[in-house]
């Protein structure tokens, strides 16, 4: 599933699109918006809040988004690639 079709295509307006394949905006679980917070990567089709230090697919965003889990309920990673 591609990730950009979790969110409305106001969502995704919503994004900064730093023009190096990732989308930058604030988190749809935490809220977390400083600095712009939660990252798409666009070549692998993950999500990342640096609030929680986790990586998402694409249907845990859907979860995210929907309040079915948080950012916090999965391990963090010591640090993401995406």
């Amino acid at each position: 599933m591609d990730i950009l079709k979790v969110f409305t295509q106001k969502e995704i307006e919503e994004f900064e699109d730093r023009g190096d394949g990732t989308l930058r905006g604030i988190c749809p679980a935490c809220g977390f918006k400083e600095g712009y917070e939660f990252v798409i990567f666009l070549e692998t089709n993950k999500a990342y809040c640096r609030q929680s230090k986790n990586t998402f697919s694409a249907l845990e965003v859907i979860a995210l988004k929907h309040g079915l889990i948080s950012c916090y309920d999965k391990q963090p990673l010591e640090e993401s690639n995406g």
